[in-house]
Order: structure tokens, then sequence, then C-alpha cells
């Protein structure tokens, strides 16, 4: 079929040829909140973020994704995995350090409240 073929059958249907496969422009990503803080963490820990030069490819649970995407208001695969890894690698360590202070004070110890 040429151009002009496809050109017409798709006006005169109102959808696309069967072998036109054009790409459908999806809306841009708008993270959420979370993942902002998420990224200035990284940042203001050092972490360069200029460049991507890296490639990650898996498998997961569709429903994982689409309750992460919903949750996070990213609607790009790349935008929710990077998220997810700034989360992770800018992640505040409190909980740990909180836990590894227990018996450091003296019993007698008095916060003056």
């Amino acid at each position: 079929m040429d151009m002009k073929s496809r050109r017409s059958a798709r006006s005169a249907t109102g959808t696309a040829a069967p072998s036109d496969h054009r790409r459908t422009r999806r809306a841009k990503s708008t993270p959420s909140r979370g993942a902002e803080r998420a990224k200035a963490a990284a940042l203001s820990a050092g972490l360069a973020l200029d460049k991507k030069d890296s490639r990650i490819a898996g498998r997961v649970n569709s429903d994982l994704v689409r309750r992460a995407k919903r949750k996070s208001g990213i609607t790009s695969d790349s935008a929710l995995i990077e998220a997810g890894l700034l989360s992770l690698a800018a992640a505040d360590d409190f909980g740990r350090w909180i836990v590894a202070q227990a018996g450091r004070l003296e019993q007698d110890f008095d916060i003056g409240l």
C-alpha cells in the first residue's frame, strides 16, 4: 500500500490503516512530590543525575506497576523506575540509626520536659 492509499484509507474510516504502525503520543509524566523530594535529597547527597548512562530491563508484576504509577502520578516506566531508585538511594536511615542508639543513655537520664 502506497502512502497516498494509506492516507485515504485513514481518512475514509477515521482510523489508521492496519499496516500503519505509528506510536501514539503519551502525556508527559508529572512526578509526585515524593519523587521530587527524593530527587532533591539525592542531589543534596551528591548524586550526579545529569547523565543517563545505564539501562535496566526486567519483568515485574503489572498490578505493582499500575498501582505505583497511580500513587505517584508518574506515567512513564522509565520515570517510575528512576523515582524508585532515587527513593532507595537517598533514603533516610533514621530507623536504623535510632535502633542502634538503644542503651546509649543512662537509665536515669532526664529529658527535662
